[in-house]
Order: C-alpha cells, then structure tokens, then sequence
C-alpha cells in the first residue's frame, strides 16, 4: 500500500516541479514522500527529502517575516513535521544526537507558532524526552579510557574493553 503511494507521490512531485506550484505544495509533497519511505524503512531516502522540506519550509517562513505577515497555519505544521520526520530518520539511523537536536529545533518552532499547550508542542515535547533519555543512556554504555586497553594497529587504534566482550577499532 505503501509503494503504491510513494508511486502516485512521485509522479505528483515531477508533475508539480514542471508547472511551477507554490512552494508550500512541493514542500508538501516532499514531506508526504519523505513519510512514506519512513514507513518503508527507507529512512537514508526518506531523510534527503525530509531535508528538502524542511528547507523549503524555513524559506517560507523567512519569507512571510521579511513581509511582516504571519506564515500560513499549514507551513507551520510543515515546518514542524518536517524536523519530526528529520529526528524519527536520525533516530532509526542510529545517530540519537542529531534527532535530539532536529526534535529540539522542531519543539522550538511548536512552542513559538503554536504555543506550549497544543497537542502538537506537547506530543513533540514527549518525543523529545524520551530521545534524551535515550542519548543519555547511549553516553553511559560508552567505555571510559580508564576501562580498556589501547594497542596501535597502522592507523588504526584497538580498544580492549574489560566492560565489554566485544572488541573495536577506530581510526586514529
């Protein structure tokens, strides 16, 4: 079901790239692709539009404040999504710092545009949390260099962890 989407999607974005849509439509349609590889576990794809989204989003926004006007109600909700989708990727990516900094930045513009009492500066709020947790715990499990033995190989260096069973290398 979800191919089938991220097909129709795609055919609407090349549809809208060549009659010159509104720029919160494309960013729309890139958000909505981007969702739907998520949802495919194709989160390196869906991270790249994610990206495009986001920064087609943060234009928008810059545009209306160099106008003095307010940005409409659904560029605020994509520019929100858009960080969302960029921290949910991070996250099963395996890099915990980044979505906490991309959930944060998202949290941010929710508590500016939409206030600290909406659900979707509330939900964010959670998500943020829990990704704290989450890279705090990371941090922890890290071995200090008091717990391993350093042995140089090349340009490589071994750590021997007398915390782990395990063995790693990483390049000097």
């Amino acid at each position: 079901m979800f191919q089938v989407g991220l097909r129709y999607l795609t055919k609407v974005l090349q549809i809208e790239k060549h009659s010159l849509q509104q720029q919160s439509t494309l960013a729309s349609t890139y958000l909505n692709i981007s969702s739907l590889l998520s949802n495919l576990n194709k989160h390196r794809e869906s991270f790249g539009f994610s990206v495009k989204a986001n920064q087609m989003f943060l234009d928008l926004k810059e545009q209306s404040m160099q106008r003095g006007t307010n940005p409409e109600p659904f560029e605020i909700s994509g520019l929100i999504a858009s960080y969302l989708n960029l921290a949910v990727n991070c996250e099963n990516l395996g890099n915990i710092r980044k979505a906490v900094k991309f959930a944060n930045e998202g949290y941010h513009f929710a508590l500016m545009d939409l206030g600290p009492r909406h659900p979707t500066s509330q939900n964010l709020k959670t998500f943020l949390d829990r990704l704290s947790i989450k890279a705090e715990n990371a941090t922890h499990h890290l071995p200090r260099k008091d717990d391993h033995e350093t042995h140089n190989f090349g340009n490589y260096k071994f750590y021997a962890s007398s915390q782990f069973d395990n063995r790693s290398l990483f390049r000097i």
